[in-house]
């Protein structure tokens, strides 16, 4: 039998919907017959079934569970753990030998990662606790956005805290927090951002966070970063520091690397709305996390040399990256079709595009439930708004217009997109309703 793999790893930017995405994706493929879905060669799926994943590190992608609250109308919670699907099917245009194409199957291996952990590379990278100690501080004191945060806690460093490891963490704890209010992307150890379980972390005060929040996989087992004289001096505290950083890098960031280093593809889903709406510094925010990705991706780049030490047994070749527009039912339809979703998706992604020059990449738009219906009045949409609207009724409602460009500037709610209740099918076997799956999958198959 001839079976192909695609291991494709999945994350998202700005909450890009990747539960959503994925839930109606795997809808569309094991209910085939029943979906819209127009795949090149008017190809057909067959044999469709799940496969089970390896017990161990990764929980399951619970596609029931999300597919389920499409049907009862509420967006499933933001998966933030790291999960896998793995399935298996055939398809129409492999061969016209009806007898050729029982034998001929694909198995897609989807890795589904939180954006959040892209912070850990530095921790997947050094295998010492003191050399990437030396790293993170470098990096904060090179950049002005982090220097004055970093100054009060170095300066808590040279006073009789500094022999004091609960306190050093604290500390530690305090800086990262403002960290978080202030829009700055490298948040790391990142538990404390997404807890090891996925917990989130909501928006409170610095000192609130600092108190509630962990740098490490525990209470019990947490690191910050410390110069190297400082623990030349505290010799216990280094061995303490090592220790709880050896723990989190077999336990979180290795793995994590491994896994996203074996795909061959790579889906990365951006929510331009969102990052409208929620201003200039969340987009800054959201695509330094994304050139922080390419940058452990890339061969020839200091990080991406040394996870390449520790992972080149799991690598599996990268060979195409889709950047994905996602909720194009929230947009104005003429802002689809005049290019300007995509040209800021292509101007925010480009530079990410230019540091791999040897991989295939494309750009798409889509809509994994879309949920909204047009309106005669221009720049208006139709749909069950989610807030003030006890009674779920279709309600027609203003659209912003999207810009040519990214502005120069914007604050919180310049572009006041509406949010909506998800429209799906109650028949489970009838998939949610989307726009631009099909051609996505063509590519991430190799099809296209």
């Amino acid at each position: 039998m001839f079976e192909s793999t695609e291991r494709i790893a999945l994350t998202g930017i700005a909450g890009g919907g990747k539960t959503v995405f994925l839930s109606s994706l795997i809808a569309q493929l094991c209910e085939f017959d029943s979906a819209e879905l127009t795949l090149k060669n008017h190809a057909s799926i067959h044999n469709f079934r799940e496969l089970p994943i390896d017990k161990g590190r990764w929980k399951k992608f619970k596609f029931d569970t999300y597919r389920e609250c499409l049907a009862r109308g509420i967006w499933p919670e933001k998966t933030v753990a790291s999960a896998k699907y793995i399935c298996e099917y055939s398809r129409s245009d492999w061969d016209n030998s009806l007898h050729w194409r029982r034998f001929c199957k694909q198995r897609l291996e989807f890795f589904d990662f939180p954006g959040e952990r892209i912070s850990d590379a530095a921790i997947a990278a050094y295998r010492d606790y003191t050399d990437w100690s030396e790293h993170i501080l470098q990096h904060f004191s090179e950049h002005h956005e982090y220097q004055s945060h970093l100054q009060t806690y170095l300066n808590s460093l040279k006073s009789d805290e500094a022999g004091n490891s609960a306190r050093i963490i604290q500390n530690y704890k305090l800086f990262m927090a403002n960290l978080i209010l202030n829009y700055k992307p490298l948040v790391s150890p990142s538990t404390f951002l997404l807890s090891p379980q996925g917990k989130v972390t909501r928006t409170a005060s610095a000192q609130t966070l600092a108190t509630s929040q962990i740098c490490g996989l525990s209470q019990h087992n947490e690191f910050a970063p410390v110069p190297r004289e400082v623990l030349i001096q505290n010799p216990y505290i280094l061995e303490q520091l090592q220790k709880a950083y050896t723990s989190y890098r077999e336990t979180i960031a290795l793995p994590l690397f491994k896994e996203i280093l074996r795909a061959n593809t790579l889906i990365i889903l951006i929510d331009i709305p969102s990052l409208l709406a929620g201003g200039v510094d969340r987009y800054n925010d959201n695509r330094q996390i994304l050139l922080d990705l390419f940058e452990t991706l890339r061969s020839d780049s200091f990080i991406g040399k040394l996870i390449k030490q520790f992972t080149r047994f799991f690598s599996g070749g990268l060979k195409r990256v889709a950047f994905v527009a996602t909720k194009i039912d929230m947009l104005d339809k003429d802002d689809i079709e005049n290019g300007r979703l995509r040209g800021l998706l292509k101007l925010m992604t480009q530079r990410a595009k230019r540091s791999l020059p040897d991989i295939d990449f494309k750009w798409f738009a889509c809509s994994a439930c879309n949920s909204t219906r047009t309106s005669d009045k221009p720049h208006h949409l139709v749909g069950k708004l989610a807030l003030n609207n006890p009674a779920q009724e279709w309600i027609e409602y203003p659209v912003p217009q999207l810009p040519e460009v990214w502005p120069n500037n914007w604050d919180y709610n310049d572009y006041p997109f509406y949010s909506i209740l998800p429209d799906a099918p109650k028949n489970m076997q009838i998939p949610p309703n989307q726009l631009g799956l099909d051609r996505i999958f063509d590519y991430i198959t190799g099809g296209d």
